[in-house]
């Protein structure tokens, strides 16, 4: 398509044609999508209570049961987080600049809302509370990249290994596939698809539905059920 895109806006700057007709066309991939996991509320569980016992759990949970996107944790101030009202306000994002990692704004309009929290992760937070970045490194924010290497593997591994050690069944996610998990536990606990998408901050319903609606079995049985039933 590439190809055929630059012989013909050849052609146009050569007064053969007046406009190219491909320039609009896009690239499509034949790759097969990579399949999003996330957790099962059980599984969910837990990881939760490894979590609890990690010193670094605390961002997983709140990727788990908030919803954020990485860049969005790291760039998290304690300021951000209201205890009375339970709520973390989404409003910057750790994000690549031109040198390096930088605080900007997150992903779109619809990203920034105040996110609510449940008691259980009002109690980890208040056990942490500090001043400054939530996961601040030497008083400025973690970049992703090396959060990742040097703290959300590591977190990984040990929870392999205690997995293995209590004879518990074990998958592990990435830091997305967390915030998936969220989205996923969220619509099937609802079945409401507008309020999965307002907790998880998307720009559009539609984009919502695509992640999180299936049309499986078990959701078209649950809806004959509960039309006929």
């Amino acid at each position: 398509k590439l190809t055929l895109r630059g012989i013909f806006e050849s052609a146009v700057e050569n007064d053969i044609i007046p406009k190219n007709p491909a320039k609009s066309i896009k690239p499509v991939s034949n790759a097969p999508k990579k399949e999003k996991r996330a957790y099962s509320l059980e599984e969910a569980r837990q990881f939760i209570s490894f979590c609890k016992t990690h010193p670094d759990g605390l961002g997983p949970i709140i990727m788990i049961k908030a919803g954020l996107r990485r860049g969005e944790l790291l760039a998290l101030k304690w300021s951000d987080i209201d205890f009375k009202e339970m709520t973390i306000d989404v409003n910057k994002a750790v994000k690549k600049a031109d040198t390096g990692y930088a605080i900007g704004e997150p992903k779109n309009e619809a990203s920034k809302a105040a996110v609510p929290f449940d008691d259980e992760l009002k109690e980890l937070l208040l056990a942490s509370r500090g001043i400054g970045f939530v996961f601040g490194k030497n008083g400025t924010f973690y970049d992703p990249d090396s959060w990742h290497k040097n703290v959300y593997k590591k977190l990984m591994l040990d929870y392999a290994e205690w997995c293995a050690e209590n004879g518990k069944e074990c998958r592990l996610l990435n830091p997305h596939e967390l915030r998936h998990t969220c989205g996923s536990l969220v619509y099937k606990a609802t079945r409401d698809i507008f309020i999965t998408s307002k907790i998880m901050r998307h720009s559009d319903v539609q984009t919502t539905a695509k992640i999180y609606v299936h049309e499986d079995l078990e959701t078209k049985r649950e809806a004959i059920l509960a039309t006929f039933g």
